[in-house]
């Protein structure tokens, strides 16, 4: 059966989680860098080691989430939780700066406190996008879709974001936010002020607390959208026609197919008639466990692809925003890139299947072509200072639709394709797991690069430019080893 992309009720609650949850993502996940720099005083390196520490939470509670949400079949209790807590220890990122940073902001002592604040914001927000995915591939498939489906309901998140970006950007404006304001320079070391922006006359409240009052908003109405409305657990006959393709596929490598026909049809009657409960306990817990093993080595290549190109995107994620402040770009100008991004992603989540059909017969043909567009953003980025503005990066943010709008359709369809009968939840936190030890590399080259400067060099004396220029070598030479893996075979 076709799926029908027309709008139902179901369809429209999905599409209007999915909108508010990941405008609760734009609140605050493109800003947390300058909080990180300009309320609690870290320095580049300093941001990098906390964000390289929430990654590390986040390559362990994302499969965690998964695993428990598949074995207890608790779906949606852990999916709001998630979301909920998540939120709040992002509000306590802001508050507790409030009343730690008058006393050790812009040290060591600053950077651990900041560092536990976000990793655990992560780790206890590690299932809101993994189960979200499980519930949004859950919805397709109930309306009789296949996973390459995804692309077309995932791209009303990523309007969402396009419409929250920008907007808390202009506020943060708008309340008060001036990089030169933010420091006290004593001249020997740069302190972050106990209230940036509380001096501008016309500020009503801190700008720090625009984003994560308006995340935390958005997350309230995403968990309850989440608890009321999402289809949570397994899709049983979608689970049963997978659970027999999987074992006449093992009977096939056994060679002990069965001649008499009449045997799947009386098993298939047998589970499609059965309760969830008993298709459950029919799976044995340890051959599901086997069976994920065995399906991600059999995409060893594709994990493989998913680690580099969430390297890339993490570096692009973290250190754009610093780079573009650098550069004399507004918070605005931040907002409008994101927008820019979400604009480029939508028709790409449109036509995703279309174009995996018709011009990519395998996701490594994706991958090339996102590791070729990552190094001419790059090498964009690298030129970006030799431009007469900073406003010159908008065009450059259109590529965004391919390198993560086709990369994260591409990555989504493919691991949920892959998913062992009941184990569809751990694969999608093995897919973010992945992801995340790609994210700490990425971050981790971004750290020790963005502040390397060459005086010798005329091209690599601002801040950024080396780490964009090394990185727009490094997706090159994966875009050229890609190809000729797929020449090989």
């Amino acid at each position: 059966m076709a799926y029908d992309f027309g709008v139902s009720v179901s369809r429209l609650r999905l599409r209007t989680h999915l909108f508010v949850f990941w405008a609760y993502q734009a609140c605050y996940y493109p800003f947390a860098t300058l909080l990180l720099r300009d309320v609690w005083g870290l320095q580049a390196s300093a941001v990098a080691l906390c964000q390289v520490l929430v990654t590390v939470s986040d390559t362990f509670s994302s499969p965690l989430f998964g695993y428990y949400a598949d074995k207890h079949q608790s779906h949606r209790a852990l999916h709001v939780t998630s979301i909920v807590v998540a939120a709040v220890m992002r509000a306590l990122v802001v508050i507790v700066a409030w009343i730690a940073v008058p006393a050790i902001g812009g040290t060591a002592k600053a950077t651990a406190v900041a560092a536990l604040l976000v990793a655990t914001a992560q780790a206890t927000g590690g299932g809101g996008v993994s189960l979200g995915d499980t519930a949004t591939m859950n919805v397709i498939e109930r309306a009789g879709g296949v996973a390459d489906d995804y692309g077309r309901e995932r791209l009303w998140g990523a309007v969402g974001w396009a419409i929250a970006a920008p907007l808390v950007g202009l506020a943060m404006d708008a309340c008060g936010r001036k990089p030169e304001d933010a420091f006290a320079d004593d001249g020997v070391t740069v302190i972050p002020r106990v209230h940036p922006g509380l001096d501008d006359v016309k500020c009503v409240v801190p700008w720090p607390y625009v984003p994560v009052t308006l995340g935390l908003v958005c997350a309230l109405l995403a968990a309850a959208m989440s608890a009321v409305w999402l289809p949570h657990g397994r899709v049983v006959g979608t689970t049963v026609s997978r659970e027999l393709k999987t074992r006449d596929d093992t009977k096939q490598q056994r060679g002990e197919m069965e001649d008499d026909a009449d045997v799947d049809v009386e098993e298939s009657e047998r589970l499609l008639d059965s309760p969830v409960d008993d298709v459950n306990d029919d799976l044995d817990k340890s051959t599901l466990v086997a069976r994920t093993r065995a399906a991600l080595r059999s995409m060893f290549g594709t994990c493989v692809s998913v680690c580099l190109a969430s390297c890339f995107m993490a570096a692009q994620d973290i250190y754009f925003f610093l780079f573009i402040d650098d550069d004399g770009g507004s918070t605005l100008l931040c907002g409008l890139a994101m927008t820019l991004t979400c604009c480029a992603e939508v028709p790409i989540f449109a036509v995703a299947k279309h174009l995996r059909k018709t011009y990519f017969p395998s996701a490594l043909d994706v991958f090339r072509v996102v590791f070729l567009c990552y190094s001419i953003r790059f090498f964009g980025y690298f030129l970006l200072p030799s431009l007469p503005s900073p406003w010159f990066v908008l065009p450059i943010q259109l590529l965004h639709g391919i390198t993560f709008g086709l990369y994260y359709a591409t990555a989504t369809a493919t691991f949920r394709e892959a998913s062992p009968p009941g184990a569809e939840a751990s694969m999608m936190g093995y897919l973010s797991g992945i992801g995340a030890l790609g994210r700490i590399v990425g971050m981790s080259i971004g750290g020790v690069l963005y502040s390397v400067q060459f005086a010798e060099f005329s091209m690599f004396r601002s801040n950024g430019r080396f780490m964009w220029f090394v990185l727009g070598v490094l997706s090159l030479l994966a875009a050229i080893v890609t190809s000729l893996r797929l020449r090989r075979s």
